[in-house]
């Protein structure tokens, strides 16, 4: 977990901070904030999806995505579970659903995992984004960027990988080429903003 509380700027004689996690933790509500009624701002993002693995000259989608923008309450302390990433497809075998991130009460699920002939996952959340298809393009499927779908299969004919779901972004990864494995997901995130 990363535990910093950072001050984003003041006026009015309040101001807002932000704490992110990207590992599972506590989210432990200051005194000032539980004064202001504990009300707090969330970006929250499952685990991407893996990419899906290639089936001979069938390649594969990539990873959906997930991410939910809200609002929430925390007058006491809040558990905070980051969801893991999707496994990689093996060859013709679909990528694996990204991890559950929750805050409290309030969570949303990982990414789907792309699947084998060019499907992409589904995305989810109210930011979610699904897979790319493949369509037997040239090029390189790559991973999304922050809570992005992965990219499309790549065609028969390049030879470079896949891109993999960075860490703590909730991108899907990108899918395989012909009778090879898919790439990861990212890992979940959350970030929680307040004011005092």
């Amino acid at each position: 977990m990363s535990g910093s509380q950072s001050i984003l700027y003041g006026g009015g004689g309040s101001s807002w901070k932000f704490q992110e996690f990207t590992s599972s933790g506590t989210f432990t509500p200051s005194a000032a904030l539980i004064a202001k009624g504990g009300s707090v701002f969330l970006d929250l993002r499952g685990g991407g999806g893996g990419g899906g693995g290639g089936s001979e000259s069938n390649a594969a989608g990539g990873g959906g995505s997930s991410k939910h923008l809200t609002m929430a309450t925390a007058l006491t302390p809040q558990t905070v579970t980051i969801g893991g990433a999707g496994a990689a497809g093996s060859s013709g075998a679909a990528g694996g659903q990204g991890g559950t991130s929750s805050f409290g009460s309030i969570s949303v699920a990982g990414g789907g995992g792309g699947l084998t002939y060019g499907a992409g996952g589904f995305g989810s959340g109210n930011e979610g984004v699904a897979g790319g298809n493949c369509m037997n393009d040239a090029s390189a499927g790559v991973s999304g960027g922050s809570g992005g779908g992965g990219g499309g299969g790549r065609g028969t004919c390049p030879s470079a990988a896949g891109t993999a779901g960075a860490t703590n972004t909730g991108g899907g990864g990108g899918g395989a080429h012909n009778a090879s494995a898919g790439i990861a997901g990212g890992t979940g995130y959350c970030r929680v903003w307040w004011q005092e």
